[in-house]
Order: structure tokens, then sequence, then C-alpha cells
């Protein structure tokens, strides 16, 4: 019953953090979050899967995915909102994430998943 407890209280925490995240904030904290826009953020699709499966970035921070395998890969969002297409070795895919909120993603060619979630506060 204590676990149960805990978890959702980590979760609304979480949720808190989402919903009153600010500029401001951001930084404020920039060596707890993967939000700076001076940073590159890059995910890595390997043989093995997404470097990154569970990233955290700030709203409208570029991330790219980069085909390190020597196999084809895509990026492929759950609810169909991006699609990177067919990422050959060595190819890159980037896209920006406009408002906050958590985007799952796949694979088409693997089992490999991942999950986006995009901190800032929607005007």
């Amino acid at each position: 019953m204590k676990t149960k407890m805990y978890t959702m209280l980590a979760i609304i925490f979480s949720l808190f953090m989402l919903t009153s995240w600010t500029s401001h904030e951001k930084s404020q904290h920039a060596s707890y979050w993967l939000s700076d826009a001076e940073e590159e953020h890059i995910i890595f699709i390997t043989a093995d899967g997404f470097s990154e499966p569970d990233y955290w970035v700030g709203k409208t921070i570029p991330v790219t995915w980069v085909n390190t395998d020597t196999q084809i890969h895509t990026v492929t969002c759950d609810n169909g909102e991006f699609d990177s297409g067919i990422l050959q070795p060595g190819e890159k895919f980037t896209i920006s994430f406009p408002h906050s909120g958590v985007w799952t993603y796949h694979d088409q060619y693997s089992k490999f998943t991942g999950m986006i979630s995009v901190m800032g506060r929607d005007e």
C-alpha cells in the first residue's frame, strides 16, 4: 500500500513540475534539465535501441535522432504527429516540440520505443 502511495505522490509531483515550468526556472535549474538551447539534444539509434529512450527537453528545443546502426530505422510518433521516414545508416531527423507534453514513439522496423517529455509553460 505504501508503494502505491509513494508512486502516486511521485506522479503528482512530476505533473506539478511539468505544469509549473517557466523560463526563469529553466535558467535557474539548467543543471537538472536537458533544456539549454546551447546544448545539442541527440538521441542515437543503435543496434540495441534508442540511446535515450526516456528524454526530457525544453519546449521549442530541437531534438535530433541519428541512425548509427547499419540497418534502416524510423522515429515514428505513436499518435501520428511526426514521422522521420526511413533513416538510412548515418542519416538524422530533427524536430522541435511547440508545446509541453509527452510524446511516445517507436521504430517501425524494430521493437524500439521511446518517450520525449517536453517541459515549458504553454502561453
